[in-house]
């Protein structure tokens, strides 16, 4: 009789360990599911090369469209979700809301906070424009928001921070740190502004000028020279691949008469030299 209670009790010690197992294997997998949840910190980032635009996804399910030679790094952890624009162009799609984790984005010296919408932020040299695709995004310059200070200021300074909607556009100047709210855009611009999603460049009713500053963007040209003034003006249209440089400047041959030399000097910067009939400022006028 002893013999058959001690098979049952260690058969119940096995059927324990099974099951402690069983709950410490459940409890580990919970962990990898959510690692936010002990204040453990996502970090990554993401890059693009010259030329080149893709999409990626954050931990927290926004959508990222990166545009050429572009990084962003982020850090997510219970408390909020924070990316910065190092260099370039990134559109943020489709940002889940979570009022308990607030998602910025930061440029320089500006912060953008999502409000449950879609941005774009495009970081140039001396300042960053924000374009509000969807909903609303509240727009506040670094030393506002007390960097460094209690965090409480900081979510103080942000209820008194500007709100903008779908079609405004705010840039801050790195050299004043201060914001300048554009003139609204309409749904052309907008679209034109955001055709480098689908690695496409809308050059209708640019000029020459700010139309060859798009294409710089995505190739390795340093330099364009005009031997004559007026051809900067020149109004464009059209659209045409991002990268498609030489067959944008064969088609100024064609349809303005703009011949261009490309040369490299000794420094390898690459140069561009255009030249073209006089007073061609005038065949721009009403297109």
């Amino acid at each position: 009789m002893g013999t058959v209670i001690n098979s049952r009790i260690r058969a119940i010690f096995r059927f324990g360990g099974v099951i402690a197992i069983l709950a410490f294997l459940l409890q580990s997998a919970g962990d990898h599911r959510n690692p936010v949840v002990e204040d453990r910190a996502l970090t990554g980032s993401f890059a693009t090369q010259l030329g080149e635009h893709r999409r990626e996804n954050l931990p927290d399910g926004t959508a990222v469209l990166l545009n050429t030679n572009t990084f962003v790094r982020y850090a997510f952890d219970q408390h909020g979700r924070h990316v910065e624009l190092v260099s370039g162009e990134a559109a943020f799609l489709q940002v889940p809301k979570d009022a308990g984790r607030p998602f910025d984005v930061r440029s320089g010296g500006v912060v953008v906070r999502d409000i449950g919408t879609s941005f774009d932020v495009y970081r140039k040299r001396a300042s960053t424009l924000v374009t509000v695709i969807e909903g609303r995004v509240k727009v506040a310059g670094t030393a506002p928001l007390g960097s460094g200070s209690d965090a409480g200021d900081a979510e103080s300074a942000w209820k008194s921070a500007p709100v903008y909607q779908r079609l405004q556009q705010i840039e801050f100047d790195e050299a004043t740190q201060t914001l300048h709210e554009r003139r609204s855009l309409t749904e052309q611009r907008l679209s034109q502004l955001l055709s480098w999603q689908r690695g496409r460049l809308d050059l209708n009713r640019m000029t020459l000028e700010q139309a060859l500053a798009e294409f710089s963007r995505y190739q390795p040209i340093d330099t364009f020279r005009y031997q004559d003034p007026s051809l900067r003006s020149i109004r464009m249209g059209g659209e045409l691949g991002a990268t498609n440089l030489m067959d944008f400047l064969d088609s100024l041959e064609h349809v303005f008469n703009i011949h261009h030399i490309v040369t490299k000097g000794s420094d390898g910067k690459t140069l561009v030299t255009f030249s073209g009939p006089r007073n061609i400022g005038d065949r721009s006028k009403g297109k």
